[in-house]
């Protein structure tokens, strides 16, 4: 009884619109590309990950249907380990003859399957694939119910640092400076 219960209050129910993204007649995602100057440091990525979207409710919880609530989805919080989420393909980019269209056939194919509901709901994959506009890139697949493109942007550049000046953050508090 009591597990039960603290499993009750740690439930958050989705808002209106994460509802709809959530339903059997909607899928909406959002897949994103980040283009590298330097190889991607799938360490650092994770490290940088565990440090700030982890610390967000929903990137560290699952959707579930609760037969309690009228079938209505909930957040649950789950174990998460960000290595499992964070993907970095074993491939032989030596046999590769065309980068460029490496990256877009992968995000394709990203973007047409569907996202393991069991887990929290994005993924991070890492490709160090030089391009012509890149050294490596980051593919990012978010669930819509995790938010809407302003705010997992803003979420993007909150969480970035600069190399040279890793204290250096790109967020701005727009109550102090604007």
């Amino acid at each position: 009884m009591a597990r039960e219960k603290q499993e009750t209050l740690t439930e958050e129910p989705l808002s209106p619109v994460s509802q709809l993204f959530v339903s059997p007649c909607v899928y909406s995602i959002i897949v994103f590309t980040l283009g590298f100057k330097t190889r991607c440091n799938s360490t650092a990525i994770v490290e940088g990950i565990n440090n700030t979207w982890i610390k967000l409710p929903r990137f560290s919880s699952k959707v579930v249907m609760d037969d309690k609530k009228n079938g209505k989805a909930v957040w649950v919080p789950v174990s998460t380990r960000v290595e499992d989420d964070v993907v970095v393909p074993d491939l032989d980019y030596s046999n590769i003859e065309n980068p460029d269209e490496s990256i877009e056939d992968y995000t394709s194919h990203l973007a047409n399957n569907p996202m393991d509901v069991s887990r929290p709901l994005w993924e991070f994959h890492v490709r160090n694939i030089k391009t012509s506009n890149a050294e490596s890139f980051g593919i990012g697949k978010f669930h819509h119910s995790l938010g809407d493109g302003m705010s997992l942007m803003s979420l993007l550049y909150a969480s970035s640092r600069k190399t040279s000046d890793p204290s250096f953050s790109y967020y701005c508090d727009y109550k102090k400076t604007c």
